[in-house]
């Protein structure tokens, strides 16, 4: 019984940690690219934000002076996460599982929000800089976002079919 809730719990957090994978994929996606001989700030995301806004010149500068702290501190907490999440996939090679799943599962979880947080706060240092006009619109942008992140969970978006092997295209039988 106890087994049965554990997995339970860990199906959960492992729900939870998709779903916001999801979103910050999705978020991440609007400032992404780092062209050549160009800063983050300037990326087409940044350049999305200012055409879509109609950012004046000194809001464009504070928009990219917020971008490059974000990805930076985006970069330190993916990062951490990447490590964390190194450790809990490699629990099945040390044989130690049960004892430090629930922990790892926990630090994973604890880190995932970190960026979530950090997301969050973003977002709100670019409404500070905006007029209520511009609120809106970005809240509205944000919305198309993450209902377009939502929706790649659905039936054809995930991995690609396995390739046959074998002689042409067939699987090689038991015996092979």
């Amino acid at each position: 019984m106890g087994s049965l809730k554990k997995n339970n719990r860990l199906g959960w957090v492992v729900l939870l940690l998709i779903v916001m994978n999801i979103v910050s994929l999705s978020v991440l996606w609007v400032g992404h690219t780092k062209g050549p001989g160009k800063g983050r700030g300037d990326g087409p995301g940044g350049k999305f934000l200012e055409e879509r806004l109609q950012l004046t010149t000194a809001q464009t500068r504070q928009l990219r002076d917020i971008r490059e702290e974000h990805f930076q501190t985006m970069k330190n907490l993916t990062d951490d996460l990447r490590k964390k999440r190194e450790r809990l996939h490699g629990l099945p090679r040390t044989g130690d599982n049960d004892s430090q799943l629930d922990e790892l599962a926990s630090e994973v979880g604890n880190a995932q929000a970190k960026i979530e947080t950090a997301i969050y706060d973003h977002f709100s240092q670019i409404r500070a800089i905006c007029t209520e006009e511009q609120r809106e619109l970005l809240d509205k942008i944000m919305m198309d976002v993450l209902q377009r992140g939502n929706g790649r969970m659905g039936p054809g978006n995930g991995p690609p079919p396995r390739r046959p092997s074998g002689p042409e295209g067939e699987r090689p039988g038991p015996g092979h």
